[in-house]
């Protein structure tokens, strides 16, 4: 819940907002293909399972992503979400902010996330912007595809012996609408004590 101080307007930001990395990857830890410029540059046919969790996930909450992922999307924010994009670029898009940094995109996430209301933020890709958040992830809520793809972006490596799963592993049967077996589980990092 948002609070306010009681001298002013500007929102108090909470001491601890949860930064979540979101995504999908085949059996070598593939993520993307750049030759591929359909399907968000995915080298997997749409997995309507996948991106109704994406979307559930998401929405409401400040969504970071690389600038190259940001185009692949449309160059667009994604409905319902606050869209940051991590560039040198600035991008004079309507609902979409810049950050240079990752300091800055976290800062700019953080302060969204309040306004909002919200305790989590989250990061799109790709691969750079998941190596070099990975660090502060609080939570991995990843898509295990079953299968193996051609493509040139892999997720960077996760050591899960600092991580625990949460929650079940859901599996998806391949059907019409997902052409593959795919499994999603959430990790969460391993406290200090």
């Amino acid at each position: 819940m948002l609070s306010q101080s009681s001298h002013d307007d500007t929102p108090v930001i909470p001491e601890h907002i949860n930064i979540s990395i979101i995504a999908a990857f085949d059996r070598n830890g593939l993520i993307g293909n750049t030759a591929r410029q359909d399907n968000f540059g995915m080298p997997w046919e749409k997995i309507s399972a996948d991106m109704k969790r994406f979307r559930e996930l998401t929405m409401g909450k400040p969504l970071i992503l690389g600038r190259k992922t940001h185009d692949y999307f449309g160059g667009k924010p994604l409905p319902g979400r606050a869209t940051i994009v991590l560039s040198h670029r600035t991008i004079n898009e309507g609902d979409i902010a810049t950050a240079e940094s990752v300091d800055g995109a976290l800062l700019l996430a953080r302060v969204l996330a309040s306004k909002n209301g919200v305790d989590e933020v989250f990061v799109g890709g790709g691969a750079t912007v998941y190596r070099e958040f990975l660090q502060y992830a609080d939570r991995l809520y990843l898509t295990f595809i079953d299968g193996e793809f051609e493509g040139d972006i892999y997720f960077p490596p996760v050591h899960f012996r600092y991580w625990r799963q949460v929650g079940e592993t859901i599996e998806h049967a391949k059907d019409d609408k997902s052409p593959y077996n795919i499994m999603f589980k959430t990790f969460e990092r391993n406290k200090l004590l």
